[in-house]
């Protein structure tokens, strides 16, 4: 993030945003005229083939409280009655690197379109910019080429923040929608990167004069003396307003982004052949029970990305059909996958307190709506008090920090690894069998298995534990000069890995029998469920099945999922 942007945000970045607007101008006549000239006339029939009769320039105007101008308000005149909110207008963009300032007028004032922001939920800059900066991966690049711009810039803010479905104004969506940048520059042939060439060059003079070369020098803050004794607000008063708002923010729909990858069912799991063959003998309601498929029509009704009728009486063909879920996390279909497979939503026991007397007998709808209940729990109750998330939005601030300032990248490919030990060992299934704890190795295979899935490596690792001696030996398996010897895989794949914890848990850690400790371990819950994109866990732990189910609540329904699970168990193996 730029100097400049940095320290605006440090100033203003909690103020409240008011209003968010669309501007945009065309693009000057001078940079497309030498584009033109490169491609020999290409750039321009390419432009009129596409139909752009203008190609503009898109930025946000963003309208916020200035409550530092209403404190000086109040400072000189008391308690007076102030009708008007002071406020401040501010524009973001990206050119060659991002800018956030204040607008000249009226030249960036002419042609703006009002974007309307979701009543009831209060949004601030810093927020609006860090949801867009930890989902987009492509928010601080600037590549025309790639449609990498200012038009796709603008349109995944409003799209990430979840301002895109407030716009029912015509005009506005045809405005914010973007061009084909990429297009058009490949009408340039071989000179095709000279855009790219151009704009980094710019990126980095940029860099150079702006963020380390030029120190701005800022005027001493003026005094005013007081008109009538004033009641000064207190940091109470301040941290219940900050609580409320917080409060106020929590998100309890699901938000659900249009699927419309193709090849996406190609990439999920197919549907299960073997019950297919035999579906015959699943027609009673016993056996529907027994293979744990109480739930699915639920599951299709309600979070399935292909629609279908909502029918009670579903056949048991689309029952089974789990193409546009993801449901199941088995790796492939065997034999006996049946007889291992069991439901991550089903209770040990029903309960029977509400039954219609004594000889009443549960049929399998009934079961669909108990587990329909437990799992709209999961959905719409994960609510943690507003202090919780206070302390998490500051963890996030101080890594977002840390690695865009170490290694210039963002949260948006973190993964996790969640370790349980505490009392759980008469609890944990590799301790009944072993009479130890599973190596932390176990827990690292799980992290690269993933990885050589998706053909990435997961820049950094936030690391959950409730024992010190865990957090001690992973960060000593990252740390490139350490001289241990113990755990040979975990040294190898976790050397120069870039760690996370919850800084303000003792001892990197959390301590689940102490009341501090225990709101410190919600910290790092909130967090993994907001940033990882993978963990590796064990349904062993209550937690670790937890975040199981409100991850995959929270994600399955989103058009960039590729994989049948976010979080995976430990192996018991190497």
């Amino acid at each position: 993030m730029p100097l400049r942007v940095r320290n605006l945000l440090e100033e203003v970045g909690d103020e409240l945003i008011l209003k968010i607007q669309l501007g945009r101008t065309p693009v000057q006549d001078f940079p497309l005229k030498i584009l033109d000239f490169l491609s020999h006339s290409k750039f321009t029939n390419k432009q009129l083939e596409l139909g752009y009769d203008e190609i503009y320039h898109n930025y946000l105007l963003i309208t916020i409280q200035n409550s530092r101008e209403s404190q000086v308000l109040q400072h000189i005149l008391g308690n007076a009655r102030q009708n008007k909110i002071p406020s401040t207008i501010l524009k973001l963009e990206k050119a060659q690197r991002i800018a956030l300032k204040y607008p000249s007028i009226p030249d960036e004032l002419i042609d703006i379109y009002d974007i309307p922001l979701t009543r009831n939920k209060p949004l601030t800059l810093n927020r609006l910019i860090s949801v867009a900066s930890n989902v987009d991966k492509n928010f601080f690049k600037y590549d025309a080429g790639e449609n990498n711009m200012c038009q796709t810039f603008v349109e995944n803010i409003i799209d990430i923040n979840g301002l895109m479905s407030n716009i029912v104004d015509e005009a506005t969506l045809n405005a914010l929608k973007p061009i084909d940048a990429k297009a058009l520059i490949s009408s340039l042939g071989s000179r095709s990167n000279i855009v790219k060439i151009a704009t980094d060059l710019g990126a980095k003079f940029d860099k150079l004069v702006f963020d380390r070369k030029i120190k701005w020098k800022k005027s001493q803050p003026k005094d005013f003396a007081l008109m009538r004794s004033t009641n000064a607000t207190d940091s109470e008063s301040t941290d219940a307003i900050y609580n409320t708002i917080l409060q106020l923010e929590k998100n309890t729909l699901i938000f659900a982004k249009k699927s419309g990858a193709k090849g996406l069912k190609d990439s999920r799991m197919k549907s299960i052949a073997l019950i297919l063959r035999d579906k015959s003998n699943l027609s009673s309601n016993d056996t529907t029970w027994t293979f744990g498929y109480e739930h699915v029509s639920v599951r299709r009704w309600m979070f399935s990305r292909n629609q279908v009728n909502p029918i009670y009486n579903l056949p048991v063909v689309v029952l089974i059909n789990h193409t546009d879920g993801h449901i199941y996390r088995a790796l492939s279909l065997t034999d006996n996958f049946l007889d291992q497979w069991m439901p991550r939503n089903r209770p040990y026991e029903e309960s029977k307190r509400h039954l219609p007397g004594n000889q009443y007998k549960l049929t399998w709808q009934d079961r669909v709506f108990t587990r329909f209940l437990r799992y709209m729990f999961v959905a719409y109750f994960h609510c943690f008090a507003p202090r919780i998330h206070q302390l998490t939005h500051s963890l996030t601030d101080h890594w977002s920090n840390y690695l865009w300032d170490k290694h210039e990248c963002t949260l948006n490919d973190a993964a996790a690894i969640f370790i349980c030990r505490g009392d759980k060992m008469p609890e944990d299934s590799f301790c009944i069998k072993y009479n130890r704890w599973r190596n932390i190795s176990m827990y690292v295979k799980g992290l690269v298995d993933k990885e050589q899935e998706l053909n990435q490596t997961f820049s950094s690792v936030f690391i959950m534990t409730d024992d010190v001696s865990v957090m001690n030996s992973i960060q000593d398996y990252a740390n490139p000069n350490s001289t241990g010897i113990d755990e040979p895989y975990a040294r190898k794949h976790l050397r120069n890995r870039q760690l996370m914890y919850n800084i303000f848990a003792s001892q990197a850690c959390f301590d689940p029998f102490n009341r501090i400790g225990f709101e410190q371990f919600l910290v790092s819950t909130e967090f993994i469920i907001q940033y990882a994109q993978f963990t590796v866990g064990h349904s062993d732990s209550n937690v670790g099945r937890y975040l199981e189910e409100i991850i995959y609540v929270q994600n399955q329904l989103k058009a960039s999922v590729q994989s049948n699970s976010f979080v995976t168990n430990a192996s018991d193996s190497l």
